[in-house]
């Protein structure tokens, strides 16, 4: 309980301060580890929870001595990441951003639309690409008005399509991080203020637009106007309760029942092979948040249902103790991330902090798991700023060759 306490505390501040510093990956790191895993470790450690927010009844054997083994190795990976973020990544200059004015592009209409018919087909996929729309033509104030259309054009996917929780989550950091690195002279009061005022509109908001890909006016309304949301529905739909099961579940499987084996990688290089038909190849490897559900949770699993582990619990049952390594590179990319940012910030480019802040709202995606899911998602995004570049290079020359 002590260290689980201790844990709180120094990532709760961890939190504040890299918020201030738009340090968005790491305060993202940080408070997903806080809400996601330390709180209901603590609540479980004290027997003082919600018994209705338990959504796997796996969870009732667990062993306390699993929940240890799990503190160690947060406090072990998490101090790793933020000693290579403090003292060596950030301390170098990894990326440099300059300044750089974007006329409006005719190859930013194509790709937009091109992400609206990915949103019908996998709204993550699309999602993205739009949402980069939207923070550029925000940060850009001569094209304000493009992003108001944009929004437009998003509250009617969102009513059309089958978006999800998740994806108003990741829309809605993304414009919390956008205000943001437009305020200058932070104070830790307004921090702390805007942090639980926005937590506040986020968590009702979410709890609210719950549609499970069929929009009800009236069951959003009902959910809107309910003045009184109890604290076991935020857990629920927020995910909370069963992400940290899950975690205490395999980290108990694995070290003190030997109920499960190790995966070695064949979950989280699942991108790498996803394209081959399961015609093709039968026994292809399912996300690991699938193999979990099949294991743990039966019933879940044939109704179609998944259990996310984040990225603790995933790179442990892929890799073990050798998961240390790939928290080594992880703080390389929230550090390299969060360099960029600040670059884009200091030279007023609306082009990099637009598709940088898209990566850290993206990044819940990575942190929640399963982590294939976000490589895919990242991976379409890259894929649709290259395009963009190319097609923007052809426009510019066919110009210059009309004149």
């Amino acid at each position: 309980m002590i260290l689980a306490l201790i844990l709180l505390i120094f990532l709760l501040w961890v939190s504040l301060d890299s918020f201030k510093k738009n340090e968005f990956m790491l305060f993202m790191f940080s408070i997903f580890t806080v809400f996601y895993l330390l709180i209901r470790i603590i609540l479980l450690l004290s027997e003082n929870y919600n018994q209705f927010a338990i959504l796997n009844s796996t969870i009732n054997t667990f062993s306390k001595q699993s929940i240890i083994y799990l503190l160690i190795y947060i406090l072990i990976t998490y101090s790793l990441v933020y000693v290579l973020y403090k003292k060596v990544f950030m301390k170098y200059k990894l990326v440099e951003v300059k300044s750089k004015k974007h006329n409006f592009g005719l190859e930013k209409i194509i790709i937009g639309f091109l992400s609206i018919a990915l949103i019908f087909i996998v709204p993550i996929y699309g999602l993205p690409y739009l949402t980069y729309l939207f923070i550029y033509y925000y940060l850009k104030k001569n094209k304000f008005n493009f992003s108001i259309i944009i929004a437009l054009i998003f509250l009617v996917l969102f009513f059309t399509t089958s978006i999800d929780r998740r994806d108003w989550l990741f829309l809605m950091l993304s414009i919390v991080f956008m205000i943001y690195s437009q305020i200058n002279n932070k104070k830790i009061l307004s921090v702390i203020l805007t942090g639980i005022i926005g937590l506040i509109i986020l968590s009702y908001l979410l709890v609210a637009f719950r549609t499970d890909g069929l929009f009800n006016y009236k069951e959003v309304y009902g959910r809107l106007t309910e003045t009184k949301l109890p604290i076991a529905i935020f857990e629920m739909e927020g995910d909370f309760p069963i992400v940290t099961d899950d975690v205490i579940i395999i980290f108990d499987s694995l070290l003190t029942t030997d109920k499960v084996e190790y995966l070695y990688g064949s979950t989280f290089f699942k991108p790498f092979y996803s394209f081959i038909p399961r015609e093709i190849w039968a026994d292809k490897p399912e996300s690991i948040s699938r193999v979990f559900s099949r294991i743990f949770n039966n019933y879940k699993y044939l109704g179609g249902g998944s259990e996310p582990l984040t990225i603790y619990g995933e790179l442990f049952w892929n890799f073990s103790y050798l998961s240390i390594v790939f928290f080594g590179i992880f703080s390389f990319i929230i550090a390299y991330i969060d360099s960029t940012i600040k670059e884009a910030i200091k030279n007023k480019n609306a082009d990099k902090l637009a598709l940088f802040i898209v990566y850290v709202a993206l990044s819940f995606h990575l942190l929640r798991g399963p982590i294939d899911n976000f490589w895919i998602a990242f991976f379409v995004l890259y894929i649709l700023i290259i395009i963009e570049k190319n097609l923007q290079t052809i426009l510019y020359n066919i110009s210059r060759t009309n004149k």
